[in-house]
């Protein structure tokens, strides 16, 4: 707790990451939300001590060092009011992956002493801490019951780790999965560069995040069911996947390597970053996370500074609509959509009858939003498709004071590595062109 809540820097390692303070500051500078993941490692003394730094007024005229050390603490560093009221709400989440032995000894085995799942142990360890956290004399004042919102991080491969973990901690309020398109997380090797690659990357939502989404929907409700009204789900982490050279015992070459960051930096990889975003939203999940906001290779969002920052494809997509189609998100029906079949592979799914596209629609006050989304890459799996699907959409309106398309440019293997050639084209499209069935076309 000393080490985390202190300045900038000032922590006994040569890592120098970021500490409370920091990112605090970082989070606020932006204006964001903060979702803080704390190692399970600290004493009660020290939650409590946590408490106190977030949440206790500090009033130099009545209050010491030694009656409120951290709080003062909190004062001394220029942060005169409570960290908690810089924020409407604070995410909390205890370690990363629990479950994940790579992230040893801060995970969760079962309890024998009485027979507990490690899943049921991590909800339980949640509990204490929660329970902890609340007998606070700051807990109650500061009204932490609305604005802390605690977070389970369950296994997307696995369900039951989420659902035993939800089950033995009423007071989370979200479950969260990793959900990556592709890569090391689902049991992918890399990509090569080519067509059946390309396809892949936009298939999996159909193989796995829509089904995964609707496993974990179906076991919400039997989770309300037993008792955790307030549970919701989200994702911890999310965006384009990577296999890396040891993890799942996979050999990635630096050809290998290569092509894969063409591949996932590529339109087609944007596509199906928003198009698995949009798809779990569709299926209840409140809250979700692209990994990870930074420059370079692999889990990044732009490109190195000398290589000309220019965002990736899934961040310019997924960008657009926390902008311009933020909202409820509306019921769409298909009426009728090219299919094919998407045969099983790793932990992917037979899927008969893929849709090779997919509309989805939000709504915010005056404004909706339709997202298009194409799944087709030319010539591949279907030879001589020119990769195009004429559509048209029946609306719910006949009329609007304007209509904006945005779309992007490039072939689905192009990529933003090396240069911005992945853009987001905007259009005004005269509103007499609009009717309640709207087709899209070459000038729409």
């Amino acid at each position: 707790m000393e080490q985390l809540t202190n300045s900038g820097g000032a922590i006994n390692r040569t890592g120098k990451l970021n500490t409370l303070p920091q990112s605090l500051t970082m989070m606020r500078k932006a204006g964001v939300q903060p979702w803080l993941q704390i190692e399970p490692h600290m004493s009660p003394q020290e939650w409590l001590a946590f408490v106190e730094y977030m949440a206790a007024p500090y009033d130099p005229k009545t209050d010491t060092p030694a009656s409120k050390p951290w709080a003062h603490k909190r004062y001394s560093q220029g942060q005169a009011k409570p960290w908690t009221e810089e924020f409407d709400q604070i995410h909390f989440e205890l370690g990363n992956e629990t479950w994940n032995g790579l992230f040893y000894p801060w995970t969760f085995g079962p309890m024998t002493k009485k027979t507990y799942s490690p899943g049921q142990a991590y909800g339980l360890f949640q509990e204490y801490v929660h329970a902890t956290m609340r007998s606070s004399p700051y807990w109650r004042p500061a009204a932490l019951d609305r604005k802390f919102v605690f977070m389970l991080g369950g296994w997307a491969a696995g369900v039951d780790y989420g659902h035993d973990a939800a089950s033995a901690s009423p007071s989370s309020g979200f479950l969260t999965i990793g959900a990556y398109n592709g890569g090391w997380d689902e049991a992918e090797g890399p990509p090569r560069l080519g067509a059946a690659s390309l396809f892949n990357t936009l298939a999996h939502v159909n193989q796995s995040a829509i089904p995964v989404a609707e496993l974990y929907a179906k076991d919400l409700l039997d989770l309300k069911a037993k008792g955790a009204r307030k549970l919701r789900l989200g994702t911890y982490e999310a965006g384009p996947g990577y296999a890396m050279n040891g993890l799942n015992n996979a050999r990635v070459t630096e050809e290998q390597e290569y092509e894969q960051e063409q591949v996932m930096k590529s339109l087609a990889a944007g596509t199906a970053t928003l198009d698995s975003f949009l798809a779990r939203a569709y299926r209840g999940f409140d809250i979700q996370n692209f990994f990870a906001f930074d420059s370079g290779m692999l889990w990044k969002s732009h490109a190195k500074w000398y290589h000309g920052g220019q965002a990736y494809p899934s961040w310019k997509l997924l960008a657009l609509f926390n902008r311009e189609a933020s909202g409820d998100m509306l019921r769409t029906e298909t009426l009728s959509v090219p299919s094919v079949e998407l045969k099983a592979f790793s932990r992917r799914q037979t899927i008969k009858d893929a849709p090779l596209a997919a509309i989805y629609a939000t709504h915010k006050g005056d404004r909706y939003s339709l997202f298009v989304l194409s799944r087709k890459i030319p010539g591949y799996p279907v030879v001589g498709d020119d990769g195009y699907t004429p559509v048209n959409v029946e609306l719910p309106f006949s009329k609007a004071k304007s209509v904006t398309l945005y779309r992007m440019t490039g072939a689905p293997h192009a990529n933003n590595l090396l240069s911005d050639n992945v853009r987001i084209e905007k259009i005004e499209i005269p509103p007499s062109k609009l009717d309640r069935r709207f087709s899209l076309n070459a000038e729409t």
